[in-house]
């Protein structure tokens, strides 16, 4: 699976799109797995639920739990998605 580089702009609460969208189903294949959180709606809104989602996967990861989609996040998602799709 190949996924796109971190687009440079931090994704938090009230954003939305496509890259919210991507880590949306990326945080929902690694819950499959690894359930850390309950399935988030993958709608393209960094909502509550997403945010929430995102502070358990920084917790879970040892990064900083602030709630926010910086590059470290974004990598260490995409990562973890790539390795559970994968096997």
């Amino acid at each position: 699976m190949i996924f796109p580089e971190y687009p440079g702009t931090v994704l938090k609460l009230g954003s939305t799109g496509n890259d919210v969208l991507i880590m949306q189903d990326c945080i929902d294949t690694i819950i499959e797995k690894y359930p850390f959180y309950n399935n988030i709606a993958g709608d393209g809104i960094f909502g509550n639920e997403t945010k929430m989602a995102v502070e358990s996967f920084q917790a879970l990861v040892g990064l900083e739990k602030d709630g926010v989609i910086g590059n470290k996040t974004w990598n260490s998602v995409l990562s973890l998605a790539n390795f559970f799709s994968n096997s």
